[in-house]
Order: C-alpha cells, then structure tokens, then sequence
C-alpha cells in the first residue's frame, strides 16, 4: 500500500513524531503502533498500525477515531456475514425481526407462513464428525435414514454445548443452514425442496431470512435425501 507522502513529507515531518501511546494527551486503550516514513502500512502491527500523520491530528477528530476503532474491534454477525456472502452471490432475499422465537413451529407462527417452510437445523454427530441436517419445520430428523446414507455407524443427535463453538457468529441453536460457510457438510431433506421459498434462522432468534430454495441449493449444494420422518399437520 503507497503512503502518499513524498520524501519532502517524511523530511518536513521527521522532527513531529508523538508517541505511540500517547497522543495530543490521550492514552489508547492498549497497544498502538504509529507508522513513520519509509514504513509499510501493514508491517509488523499486528493489525493495530495507524498513520502518524492522522495520528498527530487525533485530538481534533476523537470521536470519529474512537469510533472507527470500535467498529473493527466488534465481532461480525452472522447476519452481516449472511447478507455479504448473499449480495456477493447475488442472490434476492429479504430479512425480518421479531420477538425471540426459539422454536420452527413458533417461528413459523409470527411470520404467518407454514411449519413447512421453515429450514430447520439439527446437528448430528456421525462417526464423531459433525453434520448439519436441515429439514422442514414441522418434521424431526430421522437418525437412521442419515445413518445409512453416511454410511455411518454411530449418528446421534448433538447438544448445544457440543457444537456452540463451530458457529462463533451465531447464538446457539440460531445458526442458518449454510453449513457450507463453516466446514460442515449438510444434508437436506427432499420435503424442503418442494416450495419455492425457505425461511430461517440468520444467527439470531430474533432475526429470519427468506430466499427461494433454488438459491439455496444453487449455494449450498447440499445432499438431498429423505432425512425426516412423522411429518405433522401444519
């Protein structure tokens, strides 16, 4: 990355570096590094190098820097992740909030739409490994069908303490069915597939996304099979 300071810059500036924790009398909240001329942006820093130059200016524009700071320090949520992957991908789909709902079924109910449509998430264990099923809202999961098509010889259903840390970005038992964006495969059962649109969790239990399932699919690529059993009355 070019500085865009001339030589005649670094020269005129040589004698004006402040210290690099401490800048026109405020002390940073932790570790800083200033650049200084002839330096690349991204050397040694560790992620935390500010120009000098803006630097020297600090007092004038604190606020602004304070808060720019914070926003790269705050962790990413899932649904900012949802939204950059699915605007990269260019693909149509709309979002809602609502009050907690920490079931398909009450999902379902406040967004006025059938159970069925609803992609809900069911980790399993197979072989020690984690999967991601994804099925109809109004249906559980059937081991053995997975069983059989893994090839597996153990598949059981996972507690959440079990697969919390696979999705950092996401309240536990909010993840979306993208597998695909963690390293986990998923399977999808055939019953999802028939209508045109899914909605699901986007990390929160108080935030839904809706988008067609051949986008969906088109993304994930996931295997499709008959992976639920029971189906219910909607």
């Amino acid at each position: 990355m070019r500085s865009g300071l001339t030589r005649g810059h670094a020269e005129h500036y040589s004698d004006q570096m402040p210290d690099p924790s401490v800048l026109d009398g405020f002390r940073f909240p932790g570790p800083l590094d200033v650049w200084s001329p002839g330096r690349r942006l991204d050397e040694g820093s560790g992620g935390r190098l500010i120009p000098w130059i803006a630097a020297r200016g600090y007092g004038r524009w604190r606020r602004e820097v304070e808060d720019m700071m914070e926003r790269s320090m705050r962790p990413v949520s899932c649904l900012e992740h949802l939204k950059e992957y699915l605007g990269k991908e260019q693909v149509a789909y709309t979002t809602t909030e609502h009050p907690p709902r920490y079931t398909a079924q009450e999902l379902a109910q406040i967004e006025h739409v059938s159970g069925r449509l609803i992609a809900k998430v069911v980790m399993l264990l197979a072989d020690g490994k984690p999967v991601m099923t994804v099925v109809p809202g109004i249906v559980k999961v059937d081991l053995d069908a997975v069983r059989r098509a893994l090839g597996a010889e153990d598949v059981r259903l996972v507690v959440e303490q079990e697969f919390g840390h696979l999705f950092p970005d996401s309240e536990v038992g909010a993840m979306p069915p993208f597998g695909n964006l963690y390293s986990v495969p998923v399977l999808v059962d055939a019953a999802l597939t028939k209508d045109p649109v899914i909605l699901f969790n986007a990390g929160s239990h108080r935030r839904t996304i809706t988008m067609t399932y051949a986008d969906y699919e088109r993304l994930v690529r996931p295997a499709v099979g008959k992976f639920a059993k029971k189906l219910a009355s909607v």
